[in-house]
């Protein structure tokens, strides 16, 4: 992955300063951090060699008594970033995020570091375009942000993205992350220095975003943020003036670059001049350095002072070190090419661009189609996968969740029953309740059956449940408030007997509808019971099984109907009848006015309901019939579910019915039905 050299030194110096935390209270007991001495150690390590820089950290982890996690995860995080900075051995660096993510081990203490881990590990993947992992691990690293509720984490994973947008060339959108980066850093605790090495080179790194999207002015302004920004904070943290410098030199050679193109030349030498003095020191970043001076060679190179130019090439070749990145290779090479043409040496100029072709060409092939990565694309399907894991680890969950929903439902036919027992005490109620008792205890053996079978029937599972859910729970929560009703006294007898006789039907309803679901889980697609049904009479007496709850929310129902008479299922109109007075009432607020009217027309009765309620959005319309298992909840808090209008779709259609709607948004919704109509009865 080739990414620009000053860009890249941002992000070492931001990922090592963030990989010192502050000692953990927790700790057992002789276990304890030693943060101080690891970070001044660190700070003050010089670069030698491979071998050289990896001894020293052997050797101080192995001087420290009883390492904390801290202190085992600090030495593990040095080494990733060696082979990952500074080797450019990816896999081995992706073994030592391994070793540190089984140190963390998800403990509750360390999710954050935990989270770090995981991103680094994406980083790993991704220079190796390894595309796909690398976002799992991004988005593994989210969730365990998500989990701690730590929302100032959440600005290392909108760093991610922005470091792949950049790649992406996607500038504009890459400084976008950056910004919301800050905005998240804006949540983390007051005075971190983690804070603050992050928020300075978030806005270093929008400066170079529009540098490469050619918007010099603004990439000015955010290069001028960063250094205000370092020149108001450094005093907190007098203990790390050796990275404060870096990153102030790292911005001078960044503004020198939009100096350069402004033909700003004086300007953009003093800048790589103060870059320079600051980062060849053994202790700051050398290697930067060797950066900037190819950058003020070429910058005299334009002024055609070769004599100078000559100067600064003589110093990188005594001080260049064999540095394994690319870009720095390839800059010295085309720099070499340019003097020796100045010098008249066409050879030796021809070899140097030949050297520079090379590197350059190897760098393209291993940069990849990185453009053609879609990361939302990505991160939607890494988010796919983790909801398919979850889903099918739910699943023995969801079935005892199904049983239990069941158990629940005949239970609450039987506590209703009881109600009725105890309020009428009379010997022919007694024998209809017995005899209702029977039938409840015939229809709980079936449903036994039904479940037997339902284990052995994993796909049914679901949609069992949920049509259970929502079908008995508009006539069971009717049956709760009429008995309520009943419980408090007080209404005259007429009208106890007009609520005992809903309280009955209701339950017989729902008793037919347990009945239909255990015996035949096909009669949710057949009409089982034709006959001659007067449409106005269902909706009468939805209307009075719902009279609570209009009560409830002060609304007014009118209803103005015509003698209507259809051949069907009486359970299922019932069904979908029931399903849309109840979502008028609960979409409708308070005081609000529900409308219910049949008319007759060429053959077929069009039942209408209307409500001022909330609406339907225009995104959610196109899927309103579907069965989607969650709904908006109503206008008082009321739960949905989502089933109640696909299951009438599929009963009107058995019916040769049409269903349809009319609605807009905080208008309120019209709901209509087309049934044929058939012969009226002959009265008897």
């Amino acid at each position: 992955m080739r990414i620009h050299p000053q860009y890249r030194i941002v992000i070492v110096l931001a990922v090592l300063a963030g990989s010192v935390f502050p000692a953990c209270k927790n700790e057992p007991r002789n276990r304890i951090d030693h943060t101080d001495v690891l970070d001044s150690f660190f700070y003050s390590l010089k670069l030698t060699g491979d071998g050289d820089f990896l001894g020293k950290i052997d050797s101080i982890s192995r001087s420290i008594k009883n390492p904390g996690i801290k202190d085992q995860w600090n030495v593990l995080s040095y080494k990733y970033a060696y082979y990952y900075y500074r080797a450019h051995a990816f896999k081995t660096a992706i073994v030592y995020a391994d070793s540190m993510l089984q140190l963390l081990d998800r403990k509750p203490d360390f999710l954050p570091l935990y989270a770090k881990t995981l991103f680094l590990k994406g980083d790993a993947f991704l220079s190796q375009r390894r595309y796909s992992e690398s976002f799992t691990w991004y988005y593994k690293g989210r969730l365990a942000i998500l989990e701690k509720r730590d929302s100032c984490a959440l600005s290392e994973y909108s760093a991610r993205l922005a470091t792949v947008c950049y790649v992406q060339k996607k500038y504009v959108e890459a400084a976008g992350y950056y910004k919301q980066s800050i905005k998240e850093t804006e949540r983390c605790p007051e005075g971190t220095f983690d804070e603050f090495a992050q928020r300075q080179g978030n806005y270093d790194n929008i400066g170079i975003c529009y540098v490469r999207a050619n918007m010099k002015d603004s990439a000015g302004v955010y290069f001028d943020k960063a250094l205000a920004y370092i020149d108001a904070n450094e005093h907190r943290f007098p203990e790390k003036a050796e990275f404060i410098q870096v990153a102030r030199a790292v911005i001078y050679g960044n503004k020198a670059n939009v100096a350069i193109d402004d033909k700003r030349y004086t300007e953009a030498e003093q800048l790589l001049g103060q870059s320079i003095a600051i980062n060849e020191h053994p202790l700051h970043a050398p290697e930067d350095a060797v950066y900037s001076r190819i950058k003020l060679a070429k910058l005299y190179q334009l002024q055609k002072r070769f004599d100078e130019a000559e100067k600064i090439v003589q110093q990188i070749d005594s001080t260049r070190r064999p540095y394994k990145n690319p870009d720095l290779s390839e800059g010295y090479f085309l720099l070499r090419s340019r003097q020796s043409e100045n010098t008249g040496d066409h050879k030796a100029a021809y070899a140097y661009l030949s050297e520079y072709n090379r590197i350059r060409d190897s760098v393209a092939n291993v940069s990849g189609p990185v453009t053609s990565v879609d990361i939302q694309q990505e991160l939607d399907d890494v988010a796919r996968q983790f909801q398919l894991t979850v889903l099918k680890k739910e699943n023995k969950v969801k079935t005892e969740y199904l049983i239990l929903m069941v158990v629940i439902a005949v239970l609450a036919v039987l506590v209703v029953i009881l109600v009725l027992l105890n309020y009428r005490r009379s010997r022919r109620n007694v024998m209809e309740l017995t005899q209702l008792h029977d039938e409840v205890t015939h229809k709980n053996a079936a449903l036994q059956q039904t479940l037997t079978a339902l284990e052995q029937s994993h796909q049914n599972n679901n949609r069992f449940m949920r049509i259970v859910a929502h079908d008995l729970r508009g006539p069971v929560g009717a049956i709760n408030s009429l008995a309520e009703i009943l419980q408090q006294g007080g209404l005259p007898d007429d009208k106890k007997d007009e609520m005992l006789r809903a309280i009955h039907t209701s339950g017989t309803k729902s008793m037919n509808l347990i009945n239909d679901l255990l015996n035949d889980m096909q009669a949710f697609s057949k009409l089982k019971n034709i006959e001659i049904i007067n449409i106005a009479d269902i909706l009468r007496y939805c209307v009075a099984l719902y009279e609570h709850q209009v009560q409830e929310k002060n609304q007014v129902v009118i209803l103005d109907t015509v003698p209507a008479y259809v051949s069907g299922d009486q359970e299922k109109l019932w069904r979908v009848f029931s399903n849309l007075v109840s979502n008028a009432i609960k979409f409708s607020r308070q005081n609000g006015e529900i409308r219910i009217t049949t008319e007759l027309n060429n053959g077929q009765v069009i039942i209408a309901i209307h409500d001022q309620g909330i609406g339907i959005p225009d995104n959610f319309k196109h899927r309103i019939f579907e069965s989607t298992g969650a709904g908006s909840p109503g206008t008082s808090g009321e739960a949905s579910f989502g089933l109640g209008l696909s299951i009438s779709k599929q009963i009107i259609s058995l019916h040769k019915g049409k269903i349809w709607f009319e609605s807009e948004k905080g208008q309120g919704a019209s709901f209509f039905v087309s049934l044929p109509l058939a012969e009226q009865p002959v009265s008897q």
